[in-house]
């Protein structure tokens, strides 16, 4: 079953801004904010060819998100969040670079007023853009004004809007352009990969694997076998220890063998 919900309040930043946006999921389906009926409709038109919904259900939820007064468009929605009125003396302590580190795609990071990386994601499209600014006013790292001002740098930087028009604007690069930039890729892996395993099989490091569920795999040599294996390495010792309440029972120990 296709469940709409419209403006839920579940994304702190479109609320504190006051855009309207719905709220597509169900059961087969991972739950995805909408902020135009241009991305609607795609999703809908994703959920019919996996008849996952009838054409008449489909065309019920798009006349809900029309009535609930989401953008027409990404194009519609980027320039509501770029047009909200920031505050009269407004500063903000983090600001969007374009990386100038040559490869043909625009792309950049986000920096603290001391020029460092706020993280290490790299933000190729508008997309990625609001996404990060969404999470970040979300979790409380940035206000809603700082996200307009971030994303307001995405947009005259002149990021793609998405993935499509990405790879649509590389495509139209000089093939002398592409063909450089693909073999710097595939020699820049190569050299990655084999020192990486030059490193492993001489001792000198491990090759941490991390899995989605957050367990972490430590690919390392041992000297009694020359061959990589994993062993699953322990939490963090920066993590902070989980403490008991006074009314836990004390775990028991096993007593070693006499």
């Amino acid at each position: 079953m296709i469940i709409l919900k419209t403006n839920p309040q579940d994304t702190p930043f479109l609320d504190a801004l006051e855009i309207p946006y719905c709220r597509l999921s169900g059961d087969q389906i991972d739950s995805r904010l909408v902020v135009s009926l241009e991305q609607g409709r795609s999703l809908l038109q994703g959920c019919l060819d996996k008849c996952l919904i009838d054409i008449g259900k489909a065309k019920s939820i798009e006349i809900e998100m029309t009535s609930a007064g989401v953008s027409s468009d990404h194009e519609a929605f980027f320039k509501r969040v770029i047009e909200f009125t920031l505050p009269v003396g407004f500063t903000c302590d983090f600001n969007f670079e374009v990386c100038d580190c040559g490869i043909p795609k625009v792309h950049g990071y986000v920096r603290n007023k001391d020029g460092d990386k706020v993280d290490d994601k790299t933000i190729f499209t508008l997309e990625n853009g609001f996404g990060l600014c969404a999470v970040g006013v979300g979790g409380g790292f940035i206000t809603a004004e700082s996200g307009v001002h971030l994303f307001r740098q995405m947009v005259v930087a002149n990021l793609p809007k998405d993935e499509e028009e990405k790879e649509k604007r590389y495509q139209a690069l000089p093939e002398d352009v592409r063909k450089a930039y693909e073999e710097s890729r595939e020699h820049a892996r190569g050299n990655l990969l084999n020192g990486l395993l030059e490193r492993v099989q001489k001792g000198y490091a491990d090759v941490a694997l991390f899995l989605p569920d957050g367990r972490r795999y430590v690919y390392t040599k041992r000297e009694e076998d020359p061959v990589a294996e994993p062993v699953a390495e322990e939490a963090s010792a920066t993590e902070p220890p989980v403490k008991d309440s006074p009314t836990d029972n004390p775990p028991e120990v096993e007593k070693a063998p006499e």
